[in-house]
């Protein structure tokens, strides 16, 4: 065999095998890079969905403690008690409005305005949010507190593909009544006399 020849294979081999060692660890670090930011985005996402839950609660007892105050007053203006509590309660708390009419203390307060925030938000960083209410309970456990549960359908996509949540949830709160107007001095005097709600000996 040829002494250049073999010197000329045995170069060519090497150069080869150097090219094909870099273009492999490229694909290498790429991926490896690419593996990176899908999980930083799945942590963020994860994130944005425990918060997502705790900020709803948050919001709905809000919404409820100031649908409250909105029904007290709307007795007091009016003179009359509510036809029906339950049915007055859901329109002020999801939609911030008494017989369709907004009320001032539910302005950026009521729950479809918590969840356009939401939205906003998630949008932002590439997050699609859909919350559905399905429904909006109202009780009374205990003498001093009125229970809310909002059941949910909510839906959290990744507007890369990358993860999506489905599910249906109920959202609790206790909202305390202590110190709100009691609606029966306003109605039985006329909305001369104001007594609050608190607890006596």
């Amino acid at each position: 065999m040829n002494k250049k020849g073999f010197i000329f294979l045995v170069s060519s081999v090497f150069i080869v095998a150097v090219l094909l060692l870099v273009f492999l660890s490229f694909d290498e670090y790429s991926y490896s890079d690419s593996t990176i930011a899908d999980q930083r985005r799945l942590v963020f996402a994860n994130d944005f969905v425990k918060a997502f839950n705790q900020d709803l609660e948050r919001a709905i007892r809000i919404a409820s403690f100031r649908s409250l105050i909105a029904l007290e007053e709307h007795v007091s203006l009016t003179g009359r008690f509510l036809n029906s509590t339950e049915e007055s309660f859901v329109e002020v708390v999801y939609n911030g409005t008494i017989n369709g009419v907004p009320v001032n203390i539910m302005t950026n307060s009521s729950i479809v305005e918590c969840l356009s925030r939401v939205n906003v938000i998630g949008n932002r960083y590439g997050l699609s949010v859909d919350v559905d209410v399905l429904d909006i309970l109202l009780s009374q456990s205990d003498p001093w507190f009125v229970d809310v549960v909002v059941v949910a359908n909510v839906s959290i996509i990744d507007n890369a593909g990358l993860v999506s949540w489905s599910f249906i949830d109920d959202y609790h709160s206790e909202v305390p009544i202590i110190n709100l107007r009691d609606p029966l001095y306003s109605v039985f005097t006329d909305n001369r006399f104001f007594n609050t709600i608190r607890p006596a000996p």
